[in-house]
């Protein structure tokens, strides 16, 4: 009998850069897509509305108290789902990133316009209940309410954190035609601090109160504020520089063009570096945020005068020690294909709608009816 002479197994080096195709592709693919995680995400953050009502209500029923803090933790996996989902797909947009940055802005406005419509409608109905127009007043118990039960990072407008990862994706990524060219061009790449300036500002807006006489956010910034623990927006930046650089040297090592490259991130193995890749980023950002929180924590502490515990909780409430949450998806992210395609394009579309929709209306709701029994 003649010997078969067995195939070898490929083996996927995440750092050996070779050509795959079809034929030397590895087999394994993740049974979820990005939109899966979109799906997964959308159902986290209802799940933070509903802390945010059970935690209205634990000062009339103490039985609310633990599935009110359940609720939270699992509200706080939605951020680290939907910015992979995010950067996945604007991987798979490059060419039309403008196109999504303007769709996450829109939608960030659009939020904005739900946030502000929600308190009118507040205004209206303490005003009607107590045929009032001390308006200043119900504006004080509205700042209360909010800074007394709404963590400051996961407050509504979950597009501002979109649009802002967007954005930095494209200042680090793109080729302008026209301007910034040539030595211009690292010009074009600063502009990459624009959303790192507006996320800083966000932390210390959510800080200040801790130094300052009262503890209380104006009313009106809260649908402005980022809504994602900060050293999210790190890891996404840094992914962005490490895949920006894989290409480059991707192209070098195997002496293709661009064809070759879109070819291979719609193999599984790209998939798998992907998911691998994108675990050990938000390790980083994980260590990293512990060592930041317990470093501001205890400056805030020193210079407010505030108990450590008092303090610690406040710093948390800014998003800053929030990534360590993350660490929960990691199993997620292994089962994540980055190679999975669909050609209806209106169903990414549909599903933030329809999420935006839901969360909408059970946080405006939620509120309209706390604020009517006071």
């Amino acid at each position: 009998m003649e010997e078969q002479t067995k195939k070898p197994k490929n083996k996927f080096h995440m750092f050996k850069h070779h050509l795959h195709n079809q034929e030397n592709d590895i087999e394994f693919r993740g049974p979820l897509s990005y939109r899966h995680l979109r799906i997964i995400a959308w159902v986290c953050m209802m799940f933070m509305a509903l802390s945010v009502v059970f935690t209205a209500f634990t000062k009339f029923k103490d039985s609310l108290e633990t599935p009110a803090t359940v609720f939270e933790y699992i509200g706080e996996l939605a951020l680290p789902l939907f910015l992979v989902a995010n950067f996945s797909y604007i991987l798979r947009n490059r060419k039309n990133i403008k196109k999504v940055i303007l769709f996450y802005g829109l939608a960030a406005l659009g939020m904005m316009f739900v946030a502000y419509g929600f308190l009118f409608r507040y205004y209206f109905t303490m005003t009607l209940r107590y045929n009032s127009d001390n308006y200043e007043l119900f504006s004080v118990l509205l700042e209360v309410i909010l800074n007394a039960n709404v963590n400051k990072y996961v407050f509504l407008n979950v597009f501002i954190d979109l649009f802002l990862c967007s954005a930095s994706y494209f200042f680090l990524t793109y080729q302008p035609k026209k301007f910034f060219k040539g030595k211009k061009l690292i010009l074009f790449r600063l502009l990459v601090l624009l959303p790192i300036i507006y996320e800083i500002g966000c932390i210390y807006v959510k800080l200040h109160p801790l130094t300052s006489d009262t503890f209380y956010i104006h009313w009106y910034i809260f649908p402005l504020l980022t809504t994602k623990p900060p050293m999210l927006l790190l890891g996404f930046l840094i992914l962005t520089i490490i895949f920006s650089f894989r290409k480059r040297i991707y192209l070098k090592k195997n002496q293709c063009g661009e064809e070759q490259y879109e070819k291979f991130l719609k193999t599984n193995a790209n998939s798998l570096h992907f998911s691998i890749m994108t675990i050990a980023v938000l390790l980083f950002a994980v260590i990293v945020d512990v060592i930041v929180f317990v470093i501001v924590t205890s400056f805030m502490s020193n210079a407010s005068g505030y108990e450590l515990e008092v303090t610690a909780e406040h710093v948390l409430k800014s998003g800053l020690g929030k990534t360590i949450p993350v660490v929960i998806i990691f199993p997620i992210l292994i089962f994540f294909s980055y190679s999975r395609e669909y050609e209806d394009k209106i169903i990414d579309k549909i599903i933030p709608m329809a999420g935006v929709a839901l969360c909408g209306l059970a946080a405006i709701e939620s509120f309209v009816q706390i604020f009517a029994s006071l």
